[in-house]
């Protein structure tokens, strides 16, 4: 029996794809528990246009990202932190803080899980920082400051 995946079963297909599974296992186990449903020409068809338009988003979104990234290649971001009169800051500079200077300086909004840190930021100067969208990463320079 042919059948259309409506979440991802482990081992046996992902949400979307049409394959074709023994009669028993899908009457039985996946269709009662809406993993999937049978395929019919219509369903099919449908399933395929909305890979279609979910393909055209993620491209659209990777240009946006590839966009976003040439912005910040080599840049220098400034964030301001506390600190003592060593330098030290009093709490490690965090994604968040990264991502809202960022947006600040270069209106470009991304996750906090965007960026990699190369070691931990824990004193007042200038560090490396990689910011990763989708397969384009982009190194920056941030500048700690003194608040």
């Amino acid at each position: 029996m042919k059948v259309i995946f409506l979440k991802d079963v482990g081992g046996v297909g992902v949400k979307g794809s049409v394959k074709e599974i023994s009669d028993g296992y899908a009457l039985n186990f996946l269709i009662p528990r809406k993993l999937a449903e049978q395929a019919t020409p219509d369903k099919v068809a449908k399933v395929q246009a909305q890979m279609k338009v979910v393909a055209a988003e993620e491209a659209q979104k990777d240009a946006r990202g590839s966009e976003d990234i040439k912005k910040l290649e080599g840049k220098t971001i400034t964030v301001v932190a506390k600190a003592n009169d060593k330098g030290h800051l009093y709490k490690q500079l965090s994604a968040d803080v990264v991502v809202d200077a960022i947006k600040k300086e270069f209106a470009i909004a991304i996750s906090s899980e965007a960026v990699k840190f190369d070691t931990h930021i824990k004193e007042v100067g200038e560090s490396k920082v990689t910011i990763k969208i989708g397969n384009h990463s982009a190194r920056v320079t941030v500048n700690t400051k003194v608040a």
